[in-house]
Protein backbone atom coordinates (compact mmCIF):
# COMPACT_ATOMS: atom_id res chain seq x y z
CA UNK A 1 0.00 0.00 0.00
CA UNK A 2 2.81 2.41 0.64
CA UNK A 3 4.44 2.21 -2.75
CA UNK A 4 0.86 3.28 -3.99
CA UNK A 5 0.86 6.57 -2.21
CA UNK A 6 4.39 7.33 -3.28
CA UNK A 7 3.61 6.67 -6.88
CA UNK A 8 0.48 8.85 -6.37
CA UNK A 9 2.52 11.76 -5.22
CA UNK A 10 4.90 11.43 -8.07
CA UNK A 11 2.44 10.94 -10.73
CA UNK A 12 0.38 14.49 -9.38
CA UNK A 13 4.13 15.97 -8.66
CA UNK A 14 4.70 15.20 -12.98
CA UNK A 15 1.02 16.35 -13.82
CA UNK A 16 1.46 19.89 -12.24
CA UNK A 17 5.14 20.11 -14.07
CA UNK A 18 3.89 19.08 -17.06
CA UNK A 19 0.64 20.53 -17.84
CA UNK A 20 1.48 24.12 -18.67
CA UNK A 21 -0.63 27.21 -17.73
CA UNK A 22 -3.82 28.67 -19.93
CA UNK A 23 -2.44 32.01 -19.77
CA UNK A 24 1.39 31.12 -21.05
CA UNK A 25 0.71 28.42 -23.49
CA UNK A 26 -2.53 28.21 -25.46
CA UNK A 27 -3.28 25.23 -27.97
CA UNK A 28 -5.06 24.67 -30.88
CA UNK A 29 -8.09 22.72 -29.91
CA UNK A 30 -10.86 21.09 -31.91
CA UNK A 31 -12.95 23.63 -32.46
CA UNK A 32 -14.70 23.94 -36.18
CA UNK A 33 -13.10 27.79 -37.40
CA UNK A 34 -14.64 30.03 -40.12
CA UNK A 35 -13.52 33.36 -40.97
CA UNK A 36 -15.62 36.43 -40.32
CA UNK A 37 -15.88 39.84 -41.76
CA UNK A 38 -16.27 43.37 -39.54
CA UNK A 39 -16.43 46.84 -40.84
CA UNK A 40 -14.74 48.99 -38.56
CA UNK A 41 -15.59 52.89 -39.05
CA UNK A 42 -13.36 55.23 -36.88
CA UNK A 43 -14.94 58.44 -35.91
CA UNK A 44 -12.91 62.30 -34.76
CA UNK A 45 -15.36 64.89 -33.90
CA UNK A 46 -18.10 63.25 -35.06
CA UNK A 47 -16.95 62.65 -38.92
CA UNK A 48 -16.17 58.95 -40.10
CA UNK A 49 -12.35 59.60 -40.57
CA UNK A 50 -11.55 55.62 -41.58
CA UNK A 51 -12.85 52.42 -42.48
CA UNK A 52 -11.00 48.92 -41.61
CA UNK A 53 -12.31 45.69 -43.50
CA UNK A 54 -11.19 43.25 -41.32
CA UNK A 55 -11.73 39.49 -40.85
CA UNK A 56 -11.05 37.21 -37.57
CA UNK A 57 -11.65 33.75 -36.96
CA UNK A 58 -14.58 32.62 -35.27
CA UNK A 59 -15.38 31.20 -31.84
CA UNK A 60 -14.57 31.76 -28.28
CA UNK A 61 -12.85 29.06 -27.20
CA UNK A 62 -9.57 29.35 -28.79
CA UNK A 63 -7.37 32.43 -29.17
CA UNK A 64 -7.99 33.95 -32.59
CA UNK A 65 -6.34 35.86 -35.51
CA UNK A 66 -7.83 38.73 -36.99
CA UNK A 67 -6.12 40.40 -40.93
CA UNK A 68 -7.11 44.29 -41.19
CA UNK A 69 -6.55 46.50 -44.38
CA UNK A 70 -7.08 49.96 -45.27
CA UNK A 71 -5.45 52.25 -47.70
CA UNK A 72 -2.42 50.55 -48.53
CA UNK A 73 -2.19 48.58 -45.16
CA UNK A 74 -2.22 44.70 -43.83
CA UNK A 75 -2.38 44.49 -40.20
CA UNK A 76 -2.30 41.77 -37.96
CA UNK A 77 -4.03 41.09 -34.44
CA UNK A 78 -3.63 38.08 -32.14
CA UNK A 79 -5.40 37.54 -29.53
CA UNK A 80 -3.21 36.09 -26.35
CA UNK A 81 -6.12 34.13 -24.81
CA UNK A 82 -9.75 33.03 -25.51
CA UNK A 83 -11.31 36.53 -26.09
CA UNK A 84 -14.32 37.77 -28.48
CA UNK A 85 -12.50 39.07 -31.36
CA UNK A 86 -14.95 40.81 -32.85
CA UNK A 87 -15.09 42.98 -30.05
CA UNK A 88 -11.37 43.10 -29.12
CA UNK A 89 -10.46 44.28 -32.55
CA UNK A 90 -13.13 47.12 -33.00
CA UNK A 91 -12.19 48.43 -29.39
CA UNK A 92 -10.32 51.30 -29.53
CA UNK A 93 -6.72 50.48 -27.65
CA UNK A 94 -6.60 52.74 -24.65
CA UNK A 95 -2.89 51.99 -23.28
CA UNK A 96 -0.15 49.88 -24.89
CA UNK A 97 3.02 48.62 -24.28
CA UNK A 98 5.63 47.19 -26.19
CA UNK A 99 6.92 43.47 -26.11
CA UNK A 100 8.99 41.30 -28.64
CA UNK A 101 7.20 39.09 -30.50
CA UNK A 102 8.10 36.19 -32.85
CA UNK A 103 6.11 34.65 -35.38
CA UNK A 104 7.13 30.66 -36.25
CA UNK A 105 5.26 29.34 -39.13
CA UNK A 106 5.86 25.27 -39.65
CA UNK A 107 8.12 25.87 -36.14
CA UNK A 108 10.72 28.60 -38.16
CA UNK A 109 11.05 31.72 -37.13
CA UNK A 110 9.29 34.22 -39.54
CA UNK A 111 9.56 37.21 -38.48
CA UNK A 112 10.58 39.02 -34.93
CA UNK A 113 9.88 42.48 -34.27
CA UNK A 114 8.75 44.67 -31.58
CA UNK A 115 5.14 44.51 -31.01
CA UNK A 116 2.11 46.51 -29.38
CA UNK A 117 0.76 44.62 -26.03
CA UNK A 118 -3.19 45.89 -25.84
CA UNK A 119 -3.51 44.56 -22.41
CA UNK A 120 -7.61 45.65 -22.14
CA UNK A 121 -8.55 43.56 -25.05
CA UNK A 122 -5.62 41.00 -24.67
CA UNK A 123 -4.06 41.70 -28.38
CA UNK A 124 -0.66 41.69 -29.47
CA UNK A 125 -0.23 44.07 -32.60
CA UNK A 126 2.59 43.60 -35.00
CA UNK A 127 3.30 46.98 -36.76
CA UNK A 128 4.69 45.63 -40.13
CA UNK A 129 3.17 44.58 -42.95
CA UNK A 130 5.72 41.34 -43.10
CA UNK A 131 4.05 39.60 -39.95
CA UNK A 132 0.57 40.51 -41.26
CA UNK A 133 1.56 38.61 -45.14
CA UNK A 134 3.30 35.76 -43.23
CA UNK A 135 -0.70 34.76 -41.78
CA UNK A 136 -2.26 35.86 -45.02
CA UNK A 137 0.29 33.20 -46.62
CA UNK A 138 0.04 30.74 -43.89
CA UNK A 139 -3.92 30.84 -44.24
CA UNK A 140 -3.42 30.08 -47.99
CA UNK A 141 -0.98 27.12 -47.37
CA UNK A 142 -2.41 25.58 -44.60
CA UNK A 143 0.63 26.11 -42.69
CA UNK A 144 0.87 25.93 -38.49
CA UNK A 145 1.08 29.12 -36.64
CA UNK A 146 2.36 30.03 -33.14
CA UNK A 147 3.78 33.61 -32.05
CA UNK A 148 6.21 33.78 -28.96
CA UNK A 149 6.07 37.42 -27.14
CA UNK A 150 7.54 37.25 -23.92
CA UNK A 151 5.09 35.22 -21.44
CA UNK A 152 2.44 34.73 -24.34
CA UNK A 153 2.99 31.15 -26.44
CA UNK A 154 -0.14 30.77 -28.39
CA UNK A 155 -0.60 28.27 -31.37
CA UNK A 156 -3.40 29.17 -33.69
CA UNK A 157 -5.36 27.10 -35.54
CA UNK A 158 -5.98 29.02 -38.82
CA UNK A 159 -9.38 28.39 -40.77
CA UNK A 160 -9.18 27.27 -44.36
CA UNK A 161 -9.69 29.45 -47.16
CA UNK A 162 -13.39 30.12 -47.57
CA UNK A 163 -15.66 32.62 -49.59
CA UNK A 164 -15.09 35.22 -46.47
CA UNK A 165 -11.46 35.10 -47.20
CA UNK A 166 -11.70 35.39 -50.61
CA UNK A 167 -13.89 38.19 -50.62
CA UNK A 168 -11.04 40.27 -47.87
CA UNK A 169 -8.20 39.29 -50.76
CA UNK A 170 -9.80 41.24 -53.72
CA UNK A 171 -11.39 44.15 -51.34
CA UNK A 172 -7.89 44.71 -49.69
CA UNK A 173 -6.23 44.54 -53.69
CA UNK A 174 -8.78 46.88 -54.38
CA UNK A 175 -7.45 49.55 -51.33
CA UNK A 176 -3.90 48.81 -52.14
CA UNK A 177 -3.23 46.98 -49.37
CA UNK A 178 -2.24 43.68 -51.35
Amino acid sequence: MVWWKRFGCLLATLILYVVPTAESFAVEGTEERDWRQLKIRFFVDGEESEIIDSIYTSGQAEPGVALLCSENLLRVRFATEAVDMRSAISEYPRTARQVTGRLLVNGEEATRDLWAFLPRQRILAPPDRPTAAKIFNATIKGDQVEIDAGRYEVRYGLPPVDDVFRDFVERCRQAGAL
